[in-house]
């Protein structure tokens, strides 16, 4: 396969990367299909993937909110696999892209700084990020564009450690179980098993966690915010990756009831609550 140059675009940076220097980079991209991707995935993968480099210990990830169709790939059937939470599934977690979007502009006017940013504009249909290879995609075209994802993830999370010894991956989901209700995923803590052991327990689950700040200012959240999180919702693929089980990277998973990212108000009122308590936490306790 030919690899042509390409951009990688946030809406306030383009930057540059030839495809064969991102492969060198990034590792797994190393691993693309040998099949034919299309010249169009590679000349529209500055709209399937929303990415940005950052100047704080805080990476945003969204992987389920994108409508865009991924060109030369098919729909995903799923056909034989396991669903539920940790299976197949092609749910659109509606509102997620523009949270993600719209949190780093809020962390951005908070503190001057650009929080790192990986967000999809694909459709589920097409490709799942928080899924292992084996049920994430379908087909080559659908495998670049993962590719790219997870490159950026691993990267980013690496620049991280080394710019600031510690940092935080916050991964943003949808649910459809309770609108008035946000889950916490952390594999019951052990994707923020760091910062336990660096600031204790009550960093996790405490009144000064995220989902204790959160709860002060009246969100309802679950845990509440200590005890057992929510089965299905504890932490997918994505966040016990780069969460520190794992990784040198915290991770925690958000599962967002419609109450909160359904409407631009409704997201206008979570992103100030919730980059608010991300930018405390990274001063607070020196992400």
């Amino acid at each position: 396969m030919r690899l042509q140059p390409a951009l990688f675009a946030t809406r306030s940076t383009l930057v540059a990367i030839p495809l064969l220097a991102w492969t060198i980079a990034c590792g797994p991209v190393s691993t693309l299909p040998t099949g034919v991707v299309q010249p169009a995935v590679v000349a529209q993968m500055e709209s399937l993937v929303h990415l940005q480099k950052g100047e704080l210990p805080i990476l945003i990830s969204a992987p389920h909110g994108g409508r865009k169709d991924i060109p030369g790939s098919r729909h995903r059937t799923g056909q034989g696999m396991a669903t539920g939470g940790a299976g197949f599934s092609t749910a659109w977690d509606a509102g997620t892209e523009e949270l993600a979007l719209e949190l780093a502009a809020e962390v951005l006017r908070l503190t001057g700084k650009k929080p790192y940013l990986v967000v999809g504009s694909f459709k589920r249909n097409f490709l799942d990020c928080n899924r292992p290879p084996a049920i994430a995609y379908s087909d080559p075209a659908a495998r670049a564009v993962y590719e790219v994802y997870h490159g950026a993830l691993r990267e980013d999370c690496k620049e991280i450690v080394t710019r600031f010894g510690s940092g935080l991956v916050v991964d943003l989901h949808r649910q459809g179980t309770s609108a008035n209700t946000v889950y916490r995923g952390t594999k019951n803590g052990k994707s923020v098993t760091a910062m336990r052991a660096k600031f204790g327990d009550g960093i996790h689950e405490g009144p000064d966690s995220v989902f204790g700040r959160l709860k002060a200012q009246g969100w309802n959240v679950h845990p509440d915010p200590g005890g057992t999180e929510q089965s299905g919702f504890s932490g997918g693929f994505i966040t016990q990756t780069y969460g520190s089980e794992r990784s040198p990277t915290d991770a925690i998973q958000f599962e967002f009831g419609a109450d909160y990212c359904k409407s631009a108000e409704q997201r206008k009122g979570t992103v100030k609550a919730l980059a608010l308590v991300l930018v405390e936490l990274a001063k607070g306790y020196h992400l």
